[in-house]
């Protein structure tokens, strides 16, 4: 087979999805909420151990003088 006869070869129509039933529509929608919120707990855990990383290290530099100008 020649890559023209893969390129040009007629494509099969795209078939829309059948609608989600209530049923299934609220179980999608309990899943998009549980794995925001689980997105969101992994941001504020990390944002927290970034918050306390900091503050372990900013004492422990020390401060420079400012040169009068």
């Amino acid at each position: 087979m020649r890559l023209h006869e893969l390129t040009t070869a007629p494509r099969l129509p795209k078939v829309p999805p059948t609608p989600q039933t209530p049923d299934q529509m609220r179980v999608a929608t309990l899943k998009a909420t549980e794995d925001r919120a689980a997105t969101a707990l992994q941001s504020e855990r990390e944002r927290q151990r970034r918050t306390k990383a900091l503050k372990v290290l900013n004492p422990a530099r020390p401060l420079k003088p400012i040169a009068p100008g």
